[in-house]
């Protein structure tokens, strides 16, 4: 299953004090991971690397105990992907660090998918979170794959909307492959390896680190033709993601928020400062070249295109009454009931159709919000 180069890179990427940086010098000095391996104590020490490090460079270069080890992944159903894998992005090689492995848990196809990173705040509003929902599940339908980092918030946001269309979805941890965090995403994460993608650069087992999040940013925007920031405080941790886009010419996507919203504040100073505006899902493949903007403004002429995605089939006149009293921000049911002017019994058979066809969801605090 795995060759001798792959082997090498295993090994090479869990050697214990040898982060991405260093590993990446080390290829730099010795040519090829072959080469690395190969080297010895003293050829370590020539190129200035500390005793430490070519005493754990020295160590645990058996192939045999290495193929083991990945076949006992395996059986979690963990596949290691290294440089020498066809479906390996060559985009990781070009990050800064470079990206030599990665630990797939779910459908590895995802990879060769044209994706959009989606992130944004992991203490999202209503409107952050219909927002994501909207532009991933419009996206995924469309046939893009979604990226985010599975964290609370936009990124959970981002994947289930993905999900919900029958899309696909990558979730980038900073921890092992086989560890749920944050724990809140139980579901979330046990759906994504169903029917999604789980990644991560650290071994099976890695906990969770505050240093490692940072770093699994340059992989959610390598794997991305383009990064959509939905909600961002002034400070916020997705505005780090953006940089390493922005930096590697990847086109950046903001969506605008309320002027009054702290948690919109980073997002529009990126539109002040000159970032490309999301006003429809439509704007990003139209942004990627993949859709002509002609054709959705003749759509929007003939009234054709709301850009708020497709809406769902009324089985009768009440149905659709109730549907358009359905608000991209919350609501509460007594609200469009009133709105409504009908009696409860005819609105909530109508929003537990459409709530489970994927249209609203029911939010913890029991407030209605459209999804689509």
């Amino acid at each position: 299953m795995y060759s001798s180069e792959d082997l090498q890179w295993i090994w090479l990427c869990s050697v214990p004090g040898i982060g991405p940086v260093r590993r990446s010098l080390l290829l730099q000095c010795f040519g090829t991971v072959g080469q690395v391996f190969e080297a010895s104590r003293q050829d370590y020490l020539r190129e200035r690397f500390s005793e430490k490090e070519a005493e754990a460079l020295c160590t645990g270069k058996d192939p045999e105990k290495i193929r083991g080890q990945a076949e006992r992944w395996a059986e979690q159903g963990i596949t290691v992907l290294t440089p020498s894998s066809a479906v390996f992005p060559r985009s990781l090689l070009r990050a800064d660090p470079p990206v030599f492995l990665l630990y797939a848990k779910g459908d590895i196809s995802l990879l060769q998918r044209k994706n959009v990173g989606i992130v944004g705040s992991r203490k999202c509003t209503n409107y952050g979170s219909a927002a994501a929902r909207y532009l991933s599940g419009n996206l995924a339908r469309f046939g893009y794959g979604i990226v985010s980092g599975m964290a609370y918030g936009i990124d959970a946001c981002a994947g289930r909307g993905a999900l919900d269309a029958g899309g696909g979805t990558i979730a980038v941890l900073g921890c092992g492959a086989d560890i749920c965090y944050p724990q809140g995403n139980r579901a979330l994460y046990n759906k994504i390896a169903a029917k999604g993608l789980l990644l991560s650069e650290y071994p099976p087992g890695t906990r969770p680190l505050a240093g490692s999040f940072p770093m699994r940013n340059r992989i959610i925007a390598a794997l991305s033709q383009a990064i959509v920031i939905v909600e961002a405080a002034e400070r916020s941790g997705a505005l780090i993601t953006v940089t390493i886009a922005a930096d590697s010419g990847i086109p950046v996507l903001v969506v605008p928020g309320p002027i009054f919203s702290e948690t919109s504040r980073g997002t529009n100073l990126l539109i002040r400062d000159g970032a490309e505006l999301v006003l429809r899902w439509e704007d990003i493949p139209i942004a990627l070249g993949d859709m002509n903007p002609e054709a959705i403004r003749e759509e929007e002429h003939a009234g054709n295109n709301s850009g708020k995605g497709p809406g769902p089939s009324f089985p009768d006149e009440t149905a659709e009454q109730i549907w358009e009293n359905i608000s991209w921000e919350a609501r509460s049911t007594a609200d469009i009931i009133r709105d409504c002017s009908l009696p409860p019994e005819k609105v909530l058979p109508v929003l537990t159709m459409l709530e489970l066809q994927g249209y609203i969801e029911t939010l913890p605090n029991k407030d209605i919000i459209r999804l689509r």
